[in-house]
């Protein structure tokens, strides 16, 4: 990882951080900080959108949150590329302070996480829909250490127009130690700026524009070279080459990509402030491209192309001081191709045999459309202002239609219905602040599914349970405690507190597909310390 960027957007980060204020009456931190989640999701409109102008209207400006935590996972629920089993510790530190017309925001996290029995994936931070991915079949303990910052600012320049600037920086770097060992690092830089214009007191219309660019190199290496190991080259739906290590001990990839995105906000808040209403739509671009060999040479190993369309819905009504309700709904519409490259090996034997690959022909070899639908509830009963208890429901719709061509074009197809419902409730005992939440959801699949798979030697041990997964019915639950302690440091006001939470998914398919899942269920057990000033 590239040390000299990280440090340079950590100080950068923190420097958005709040400044402590100089006396205790500006330190003073009531129930509204303590709740500064929940009201700014609640008053903040632009909450969620892709515009950054949503740091001015914040309802909590001034906050620090410090946070520990343990995450912890088991069990055989999951995706065939992910580990049976995991555990990750956390650190992460979040502010907002305000200066007169100016907001700012800074966030910085490390994360350190080991998963157990990975295989097939080998990659990091690549859009998961991407087909052209890297890995074996050796299951494995994969280490990764990942960093994420950002540093965000917004001017409200007068009753009209407001502008912002957001700058975000994720990397990361995965590992392990059994061969064939991938070492990959990968990097998201994203620039996301935005303004706002309030035509009156009514209207306001936003936009925003959002550059990511990704890189990640990864590579093979074996250590015992009397073992020969396969390589898989995916293509997406089961369709693979593949090469082995007999070949190749260090098998190099690089990723690199840039998803350019642009997003229209139109704010509706009559002067009653009982209604509000914001509409958001967002369209963006997304390539991906892919190339093995490194400097020894250039095999193009698939370039990927997806575009999305979101549009979205949220009407806010506050009945009383006492009662609120937001009605969300979104569509997102995507569509998505792969182009693969058929290649010849030549080797030139007239300059030292140095090998390289010449391109026979292009073709696209994948192409998908995917369509969520969602639409959600919550209603907060309040007291004195604060959430007392929230309820929250939702209902989403996922459609995913996909085309591989091989000798033929084969088709997977498949619609989902998901269902989740949630309760919390804040209690006061003392001076301590308690808090509890439990929920639940269940998937199930609606109408037949259309399953093929070019290759049937794939389809056992990847592409069926990939399909499965998908596919499957299964239904969930979590419940979660915290408490928090207000303490005084220094003559600065604190809350201090621990939140712990449990959670379990399980398989209610009837292995139709695959019988990997059969019986099997996942458990999460997290706990975080939380320091808020």
């Amino acid at each position: 990882m590239k040390v000299g960027k990280i440090i340079a957007l950590a100080l950068t980060a923190f420097g958005a951080l709040p400044v402590m204020a100089q006396t205790e009456k500006d330190t003073l931190h009531t129930d509204s900080h303590f709740f500064y989640h929940e009201l700014n999701r609640l008053e903040n409109m632009y909450e969620d959108t892709e515009n950054p102008v949503a740091l001015s209207y914040n309802r909590v400006q001034n906050i620090a949150d410090a946070q520990v935590g343990a995450y912890l996972n088991n069990g055989g629920l999951h995706a065939i590329d992910e580990g049976r089993k995991g555990q990750t510790y956390a650190a992460s530190i979040n502010g907002l302070q305000r200066f007169g017309k100016l907001s700012v925001s800074g966030f910085f996290e490390y994360r350190n996480a080991k998963d157990y029995d990975v295989k097939w994936n080998s990659t990091l931070f690549v859009t998961p829909t991407n087909p052209f991915i890297l890995g074996d079949h050796v299951e494995s303990t994969a280490n990764s250490e990942i960093f994420r910052m950002s540093a965000a600012a917004s001017y409200q320049f007068n009753r009209h127009l407001t502008a912002a600037l957001s700058l975000r920086y994720k990397t990361g770097s995965r590992s392990d130690q059994t061969d064939p060992r991938p070492k990959t690092d990968a990097m998201h830089f994203v620039v996301n700026p935005g303004v706002e214009y309030r035509i009156n007191p009514v209207h306001s219309l936003g936009a925003a524009f959002t550059a990511d660019l990704f890189r990640s190199d990864m590579n093979h290496t074996v250590i015992n070279s009397n073992n020969n190991h396969v390589y898989y080259v995916m293509k997406g739906m089961g369709d693979y080459m593949t090469r082995t290590s007999s070949d190749m001990a260090s098998l190099p990839r690089d990723y690199k990509g840039n998803r350019f995105a642009g997003s229209l906000q139109w704010l509706i808040t009559p002067a009653s402030g009982k209604v509000r209403n914001r509409i958001e739509a967002v369209y963006s671009h997304n390539k991906e491209v892919a190339e093995d060999g490194g400097y020894a040479f250039t095999f193009k190993a698939g370039d990927y192309y997806r575009t999305d369309i979101t549009v979205s819905d949220r009407l806010s009504l506050r009945h009383s001081d006492r009662f609120e309700q937001n009605f969300t709904v979104s569509v997102n519409y995507a569509s998505d191709s792969g182009d693969w490259y058929d290649q010849k090996k030549i080797v030139d034997t007239q300059h030292g045999n140095l090998a390289y690959y010449q391109i026979l022909n292009k073709s696209t070899i994948r192409e998908s459309k995917y369509l969520t639908a969602r639409f959600g509830y919550q209603a907060d009963l309040l007291r004195e202002g604060m959430p007392a208890y929230t309820f929250n429901a939702g209902v989403q719709f996922d459609r995913a239609d996909m085309t591989q061509y091989y000798t033929r074009a084969f088709k997977q197809n498949y619609n989902t219905l998901t269902v989740d419902l949630s309760a919390t409730g804040n209690w006061k005992a003392g001076k301590v602040r308690l808090s509890g939440k439990a929920g639940g959801y269940y998937k199930a699949l609606l109408g037949d599914a259309t399953y093929d798979c070019p290759r049937p030697d794939m389809s056992e041990n990847y592409a069926a349970p990939v399909f499965e997964y998908a596919t499957a019915s299964q239904a969930g639950f979590q419940a979660q405690a915290a408490a928090f302690l207000p303490v005084t440091i220094y003559k600065y006001h604190t809350w201090m507190g621990l939140t712990v939470r449990a959670a379990s998914s399980f398989y209610m398919g009837d292995n139709k597909y695959s019988a990997v899942y059969d019986s099997v269920s996942r458990t999460f057990v997290d706990a975080a310390f939380t320091v808020r000033f």
